[in-house]
């Protein structure tokens, strides 16, 4: 009898889990430079401008971004595409509609001209 309640209980929580597979993608890129708020890079293929404001300590800990001979450089990176929801405040309707739109992580990070790694 336990048995049986233990496997329903595992069921029954487990049906209510969503697993979400965030997509990861790996990218050549140029090194725009930073801000107080984020990373920039320049993707090569469509030269539109990626803004990173969540970098894992790998990846933070291979370059010295702050350095400005950085600048310029071209990086092969690896981050993850977190869809994130968007609540409109300034809807004054009583039925919001859910606006998504996607936070990049950046994940790995490495240089494809040979540069000095950070030590």
């Amino acid at each position: 009898m336990k048995n049986i309640l233990l496997v329903l209980t595992v069921i029954l929580v487990s049906s209510f889990t969503s697993t979400i597979d965030n997509k990861v993608v790996e990218l050549e890129v140029t090194y725009n430079g930073q801000s107080d708020k984020a990373y920039y890079f320049t993707n090569k293929e469509t030269e539109k401008v990626m803004e990173f404001t969540f970098v894992s300590k790998k990846a933070v800990s291979k370059y010295d971004l702050n350095e400005k001979k950085y600048v310029g450089k071209t990086f092969l990176i690896t981050y993850e595409i977190d869809p994130i929801e968007v609540i409109n405040k300034d809807s004054k309707k009583e039925v919001e509609v859910k606006q998504y739109k996607q936070r990049l992580i950046l994940l790995d990070i490495k240089e494809t001209e040979n540069a000095p790694v950070k030590n």
